[in-house]
């Protein structure tokens, strides 16, 4: 049997009731996150990135001992907020290192759903996205 690397891991999520709290990382994927990342994950900020990598919106990652799980906790709400995410909707995440994820938002219908215009003028994308054009989205701040 042929072996392969995955350069870039996905795991999907379905929205289900609750899914506003906290989004469980499968146990499976934890493999993924390199042996310093599984032992020192708890209270790291993670990236979550849109399907344009021009909004950014930083989480932290919490582990639970009892059910050696990774969720992603503080900043998620905003993330589901700005999104304006409903039960049935489906969730690609995409990692790319050091907690940093490129996130695919599906609807009921199985079809892609772009990320909600602002008021504001969208950032155009660049071939490599730099921090002066990214809208940075801080959950300390409300």
């Amino acid at each position: 049997m042929e072996s392969f690397s995955n350069k870039n891991p996905h795991f999907f999520q379905p929205l289900l009731p609750g899914f506003q709290s906290n989004l469980s990382i499968p146990k499976s994927f934890l493999k993924y996150l390199g042996k310093e990342m599984k032992e020192n994950v708890d209270g790291k900020l993670a990236m979550l990135r849109n399907n344009r990598a021009d909004r950014i919106w930083m989480v932290k990652v919490g582990f639970d001992e009892n059910d050696k799980r990774l969720y992603i906790e503080k900043g998620w709400k905003k993330f589901c907020e700005d999104y304006d995410l409903q039960i049935g909707d489906f969730l690609v995440f995409m990692h790319h290192q050091n907690l940093v994820f490129d996130v695919f938002v599906f609807d009921p219908s199985m079809c892609e759903r772009p990320y909600p215009s602002d008021h504001h003028q969208p950032t155009k994308p660049t071939k490599k996205a730099d921090s002066s054009s990214l809208k940075i989205n801080n959950p300390a701040k409300k």
